[in-house]
């Protein structure tokens, strides 16, 4: 049984040549599907990266831009006389005028010289008199300049700070400040056909979150991974964008594009950084590969079928057939034939080849056969002849050896015929007569004349003393019919001594 499946799965097994020849007639079918599916999905990643780094590059022209106008607004403020002259009620008047022409901004804020709000549209969380903290950096700031504020509760907003100085004729008599929310640019963000699931981050030199929509509620919620670290290392080098792939803080796999963030004094050290998850970038690509490799497969699962149901009726059945004659021929039956039709391509011709070589060995087994009939009928008639005389008659070959007596010389010795084959005919003589056989043997051997024995010579040669009684006139007669040609080694010499 182990034999069997061993050579059910062996490379000589025709069953499993006809399998792996189409598989290897399937694998360039499949190698182009797999080439295909991989090019199609480095294609659809390359194009996701291309819409993050879009997407990352609108956002920082969006807010470059931002910045660009708070800029000119904060500049344009910081010279009306009214601001300049610390006329903080006026100046709340006007600040409400320009914030409802100005909707990308929520607030507007006027510092005195020691960073106290003294004008402001929307009222502050934190009113005390006190400087705010993120205030503070503008007592050594005579420049335009801009903050991340977090927000001072889970629910807040983190917000930028635009600061412009406002100089008077004795010096710096405040600042006057812009306030910008950035969950308004995430909204933005979110409204910008963007696909589920997409990430919008703002983040420091460092790999620090300034930002990031959408917030996680986490203590670690803090920096860029490892990966995209490294990235920024190489934009902080002098590039300007980058795109790298791993895994967000919500653990979501993305395909990341950053984007240098040029705002005012923070120049070279923002950036902005847009992920989409890898799911719905490539979820189309994905499903083509996946559809045309179940495709591929399911052909190929039919084409073995049908591989496996032709090749048993076209193929394996007449190798079967081919199979079963010979078994039935190995067991002597010629009468076997193939019964295929000879005009079926390759496998008739094969057929019509096997049955003539099996018609021509029956006939020679046929023709064995009578030939071996008429020899036994030859032998028995030769048999039958060798036995009805009453002669003593000896067949010798060609070293005087008796190969066949008949019964009426057995019976003259005493003995069988059986017992006779083998011995020399020296070794059937008298020891006085031995020197006479050989001198008359040797003469026979030499010239091979017809010898006519005496009935004197023949009572002695055929032992007469031995069996007086049995056969007092046996004679033998016309030896050459019986003897070969010995060879000159066998020739005895003039004298001869009987075999001990």
């Amino acid at each position: 049984m182990i034999k069997s499946v061993i050579g059910r799965f062996s490379l000589h097994n025709l069953r499993l040549l006809l399998i792996l020849l189409v598989l290897l007639a399937l694998v360039p079918g499949l190698g182009l599907a797999l080439f295909s599916g991989m090019e199609e999905l480095r294609r659809a990643e390359k194009d996701a990266y291309e819409d993050a780094q879009r997407a990352a590059g609108l956002l920082a022209l969006v807010h470059e831009d931002i910045s660009r106008r708070a800029h000119q607004l904060l500049e344009t403020l910081a010279l009306l006389p009214t601001v300049v002259a610390g006329d903080f009620a006026a100046s709340q008047n006007l600040f409400s005028q320009l914030l409802s022409h100005n909707p990308d901004y929520t607030n507007i804020i006027l510092l005195d010289q020691e960073s106290r709000p003294r004008a402001w549209v929307v009222p502050l969380a934190e009113n005390n008199g006190l400087p705010a903290p993120w205030a503070m950096n503008l007592l050594q700031t005579t420049n335009f300049a801009l903050f991340f504020v977090e927000p001072a509760t889970p629910q807040g907003s983190p917000k930028i700070i635009f600061s412009h100085p406002v100089l008077g004729a004795t010096g710096l008599v405040g600042h006057v400040c812009l306030e910008f929310d950035l969950e308004a640019a995430a909204r933005a963000f979110m409204r910008a056909n963007l696909p589920d699931k997409a990430s919008f981050a703002i983040c420091d030199q460092e790999g620090r979150f300034l930002f990031r929509h959408p917030r996680l509620d986490l203590a670690w919620d803090k920096s860029l991974p490892a990966e995209q670290t490294e990235v920024l290392q190489g934009l902080t080098a002098g590039r300007d964008d980058g795109v790298s792939r791993g895994v967000g803080l919500d653990q979501v796999p993305r395909l990341y594009a950053l984007k240098r963030l040029r705002l005012g004094s923070q120049a070279d050290r923002l950036f902005v950084r847009v992920g989409f998850p890898e799911e719905t970038a490539l979820s189309e690509s994905r499903f083509i590969f996946m559809r045309n490799v179940s495709a591929l497969g399911l052909i190929a699962v039919l084409t073995l079928l049908a591989a496996r149901l032709f090749g048993d009726r076209l193929i394996l059945r007449s190798k079967d057939t081919f199979l079963r004659t010979a078994r039935r021929i190995r067991q002597g039956d010629l009468s076997a034939r193939t019964g295929l039709d000879y005009t079926w391509g390759e496998f008739g011709e094969l057929a019509e080849t096997f049955d003539t070589m099996v018609d021509a060995m029956l006939a020679r087994e046929n023709e064995q056969k009578k030939f071996t009939e008429t020899l036994r009928q030859s032998e028995e008639r030769i048999r039958a002849l060798f036995n009805a005389t009453t002669d003593s008659v000896m067949l010798l070959d060609t070293q005087g050896r008796v190969m066949a007596a008949n019964e009426p010389c057995a019976i003259r010795r005493n003995t069988t015929p059986q017992a006779i084959q083998g011995l020399r005919l020296h070794d059937l003589l008298p020891l006085d007569l031995a020197r006479t056989a050989c001198a008359t043997s040797a003469t026979w051997w030499i010239r091979k004349p017809p010898i006519s024995w005496t009935r004197s010579a023949m009572a002695a040669c055929t032992g007469c003393a031995s069996s007086p009684s049995r056969a007092p006139r046996a004679r033998w007669c016309n030896w050459p019919v019986f003897l070969g040609t010995l060879p000159n080694a066998a020739r005895p010499s003039g004298t001869c001594a009987r075999p001990s």
